[in-house]
């Protein structure tokens, strides 16, 4: 049988009570198996629990804790929904792997204000790094409501663009921005900063050094493995997009060239293909619609070489059945059953997500209920493979 450790003065004050019984005749249990309790109820349920008592709040702090949530958790992954409604930004959740025609989505009570111009980066571990109305940075959980705000960067360069990674190997959460002037030429003169969160003190934003001058084109990116990557450009031209990676741990900058010949679009998208670094778009054109009628793959198989590999899908005849003329859809991303999942840029009554098979060349349409409801045509911003964290920021 294996030996319990012994229970510091803290875990012994852990009771849990009877319903029907005083709590001074409440029985202890081991902090480790409450913790295992506790992992299995939703997130929400989670934060509830720490309201309960300073003793209960300690335990379901410890970074073990939020370890085992991320394994025992029943509810991963999701899609996280996020869009401006009223001067603000609600959250909703739905299941991400499934083979439901229709899902209900969840809404958070996180509401941050913000409005048309704010940035919102992908989500890391269950954090979500945001630029609200006052042009501040914000770190917030949607599923806790937890909030943070980041100390104002001083710089005199106009535009920004921030996001937030994750280091797996010291657990560490790094916000990296660069800002630059579109004054300057060619407009790739920028500077670096970046900012670790909860270092056990004042949280400072430190200049970083770069060896080439870029800026940042188009919108998202995507962590993977302990570096975030997205699209740069080093001068005017078009040819000349790369992709910038950031090494959360060793806060170092480097760059990777696209593929030779290839065009990168506003649509083109960088997707987490099996714990590597790929890109996907629509062959034919940028704009995915009914009439689109294949898709490219593009692999990083070897960073050093700057080896890339390509696979083209051709859709399936049912395609052109599923959506009507007027819409328009766009890359989300890919889920861990090898699906690219396809959003409208609005809201709509109903509202529908589609899902492409890379491997079984089939498209399925799920029906989102839950937010045709709101009356505004505003960009949804989704995102795959989101992850219910709660730790604590």
């Amino acid at each position: 049988m294996k030996k319990l450790k012994q229970l510091s003065s803290e875990d012994r004050d852990l009771t849990i009570s009877r319903c029907n019984t005083p709590s001074t005749h409440s029985d202890s249990i081991p902090p480790d198996v409450f913790m295992e309790i506790i992992s299995r109820l939703p997130a929400k349920s989670v934060t509830n629990c720490r309201r309960v008592s300073k003793s209960w709040a300690a335990i379901l702090r410890r970074p073990e804790f939020d370890e085992l949530f991320l394994t025992k958790s029943p509810n991963q992954p999701l899609i996280l929904f996020a869009f401006i409604l009223d001067g603000g930004l609600p959250f909703f959740t739905s299941p991400q792997n499934h083979q439901n025609s229709s899902l209900q989505a969840t809404r958070h009570g996180t509401y941050l204000p913000i409005d048309r111009f704010s940035k919102i980066s992908p989500p890391v571990r269950g954090l979500v790094c945001l630029e609200d109305k006052r042009r501040m940075l914000v770190i917030c959980n949607p599923i806790t409501s937890e909030s943070v705000t980041l100390p104002q960067l001083k710089s005199m360069m106009m535009w920004s663009k921030s996001v937030l990674g994750y280091d797996p190997i010291e657990k560490q959460f790094k916000v990296f921005c660069t800002k630059w002037s579109p004054h300057h030429k060619f407009n790739t003169h920028g500077e670096h900063y970046v900012l670790t969160l909860g270092a056990g003190g004042k949280m400072i934003w430190r200049l970083l050094q770069c060896c080439k001058p870029f800026r940042p084109v188009f919108d998202g990116g995507i962590c993977i493995n302990g570096c975030f990557y997205y699209f740069g450009k080093l001068n005017c031209d078009r040819e000349d997009v790369v992709i910038v990676c950031f090494d959360v741990r060793n806060e170092k900058l480097s760059f990777i060239d696209k593929p030779k010949g290839m065009i990168v679009k506003y649509e083109s998208k960088l997707i987490n293909y099996k714990g590597r670094l790929g890109i996907f778009q629509c062959s034919n054109s940028g704009l995915i619609t009914r009439s689109s009628t294949s898709f490219d793959l593009l692999i990083l198989e070897d960073v050093k070489k700057n080896g890339w590999t390509k696979r083209s899908y051709v859709l399936p005849f049912m395609w052109r059945n599923m959506l009507e003329n007027t819409t328009k859809l766009r890359i989300v991303g890919m889920n861990g059953t090898c699906e690219i999942v396809l959003s409208p840029y609005g809201l709509a009554d109903p509202y529908y997500l589609f899902y492409y098979n890379l491997e079984m060349n089939s498209v399925r349409k799920v029906e989102i209920q839950g937010l045709g409801a709101f009356k505004t045509s505003t960009l949804a911003h989704l995102f795959v493979d989101y992850v219910e964290d709660v730790k604590f920021i």
